[in-house]
């Protein structure tokens, strides 16, 4: 057999040889060696390919479903209206806490077992009758207001969660017995031994008003506490005279406010207020203007306080 040419000899040229292969299963190509260098050319040849299998795409996962407080809030008394205090109940800790009102009056408690949700429950339905629907939810700072509807009248719950999700505190009352938009506390009040109360910014603060009677409310509802908690907040001091007590004169009054219904309660030769309408005109628009309406109308309030501001 011949030895072939060695790849250093210059001027002779290298002979062609052509040497076919299969690069992979699915090519076939053309090898050409020169005798200075190499010189690769491929000249393939595709083939038919078989058709691809894609590869399986990763599944995804669903976040989990976060339940906001308000549609938290809203099944719980929901719930609850119905008769069922377990899912409210299951809920609570030792740190919290309730207060509200009930056929009996106000109720307040620094823990909370079980008896006291089945309490929070009933509450409405010997104050305002069946429960329809619930109207309204809503938040205000820390707290999911429930505004439920019944037979003869609104009831509503004020729930605020720990931050693990369990019930920090519960609050359930008819809408007067909550504060209104104002946000407005009183900085002082003092009960005296005749029954009366007084209100204002300070326990230093001279009263110079009296209000009288129920300012045209049910004797449940506490418009002239209303009237007195706003106009504290205006640095005006009050003395509150609860029905069905008249008033006696004091030293340093300088006039009485009173409902018209009111008069009666009310020593001729006093300079009084008789007021006709003290509440707003009742809104259900929303749940916030529900309990706004069931609170002494702001009219009130400023009237009043401009005319304790000119009366010397």
């Amino acid at each position: 057999m011949e030895p072939g040419p060695r790849l250093g000899e210059l001027g002779r040229p290298a002979p062609r040889r052509e040497l076919r292969s299969a690069i992979g299963a699915r090519y076939a190509c053309v090898v050409t060696r020169r005798s200075l260098a190499f010189l690769v050319v491929l000249a393939c040849r595709r083939e038919e390919r078989l058709p691809s299998v894609p590869e399986p795409e990763p599944e995804r996962q669903s976040a989990p479903t976060q339940v906001s407080p308000e549609v938290r809030a809203r099944a719980l008394i929901d719930t609850l209206e119905h008769g069922d205090a377990g899912p409210l109940a299951a809920l609570i800790t030792s740190a919290t806490t309730w207060d509200g009102v009930t056929a009996t009056g106000g109720k307040a408690g620094n823990s909370t077992t079980r008896a006291e949700i089945e309490m929070a429950g009933a509450a409405p339905r010997d104050l305002v009758g069946e429960f329809r629907r619930i109207a309204f939810v809503w938040t205000e700072r820390d707290y999911v207001y429930v505004l439920a509807e019944h037979a003869s009248g609104d009831f509503v719950y004020m729930v605020r969660f720990d931050d693990t999700g369990h019930l920090g505190h519960l609050t359930f009352a008819p809408p007067y017995d909550l504060p209104a938009s104002s946000g407005c506390s009183p900085g002082a009040m003092q009960s005296f031994d005749d029954g009366s109360i007084f209100t204002g910014p300070t326990m230093e603060t001279p009263s110079t008003i009296a209000i009288v009677g129920t300012l045209g409310g049910l004797p449940d509802r506490h418009l002239p506490r209303d009237l007195a908690i706003e106009l504290s907040c205006k640095g005006i001091g009050s003395i509150l005279v609860p029905p069905p007590r008249p008033y006696t004169p004091r030293v340093g009054i300088r006039f009485v406010i009173a409902h018209a219904s009111d008069r009666a309660l009310v020593p001729s030769g006093v300079a009084a207020i008789f007021l006709e309408d003290t509440l707003p005109k009742p809104k259900r628009d929303s749940g916030r203007s529900v309990i706004d309406s069931s609170h002494i109308a702001p009219s009130v309030v400023e009237q009043v306080a401009a005319r304790v501001r000119s009366t010397p």
